[in-house]
């Protein structure tokens, strides 16, 4: 990762997701690693009945690490191959209501007017919230009503075009330049949402 010069936050990643699995074996060679040590550390280290989500995501990991170390020649074969994967439960998507937008725009407008654009963006572009943290009023056409999310804003660093709203269109009108430059995005969309009295963010809310 480091030598296809991935995102610092994407290596950190990497490095968390994998430290207790190598801290546990550190002493050991990638080929002697069997599907019963990976079974038993998935076992050991989350609680099917509460993390069956969290252990889907180690073994994913896992995987990956380990059809690296097949194509580098370590080993023959992936020890996570076989093992039985947890069942997730579907669940409904959470989402804001159009109350809920509606307070958090006002919150904003009042309390941290440059939040707009960034927060706009979201709601009626779809632009994720890392995305946003990285893109520049310059990546915003209104004369074109595009969007440009650049290569290096990107989440899987993959450009792609957004067509804007009308509604949107007349939110970027409104909002201050400076709106996308600005920094310390989660802690401003916290004390914009306890303003507007939404105490719940759900995943991918925007």
């Amino acid at each position: 990762q480091e030598t296809k010069k991935l995102r610092p936050a994407s290596i950190t990643g990497t490095r968390t997701r994998y430290l207790t699995f190598l801290t546990m074996n550190c002493d050991r060679s990638v080929g002697s690693i069997t599907r019963m040590d990976v079974k038993d550390w998935t076992d050991l280290t989350f609680d099917v009945m509460l993390s069956a989500c969290a252990k889907l995501n180690a073994l994913r990991y896992l995987s990956v690490f380990f059809n690296f170390a097949v194509k580098r020649g370590y080993i023959d074969k992936n020890p996570v191959d076989g093992i039985d994967r947890p069942r997730i439960a579907y669940k409904v998507p959470e989402y804001l209501t159009v109350a809920q937008v509606d307070a958090i725009m006002r919150a904003a407008i009042k309390i941290d007017a440059p939040m707009v654009g960034k927060l706009a963006l979201g709601f009626f572009a779809g632009i994720r919230p890392e995305e946003l943290k990285r893109m520049r009023w310059a990546d915003v056409s209104l004369e074109n009503s595009l969007i440009t999310v650049r290569a290096e804003a990107a989440k899987c660093g993959v450009p792609r075009h957004v067509e804007m709203s009308p509604n949107l269109l007349e939110w970027c009108r409104s909002a201050p330049a400076e709106g996308l430059q600005i920094n310390s995005f989660d802690e401003r969309r916290r004390a914009i949402c306890e303003a507007a009295s939404v105490t719940r963010w759900p995943h991918d809310a925007m």
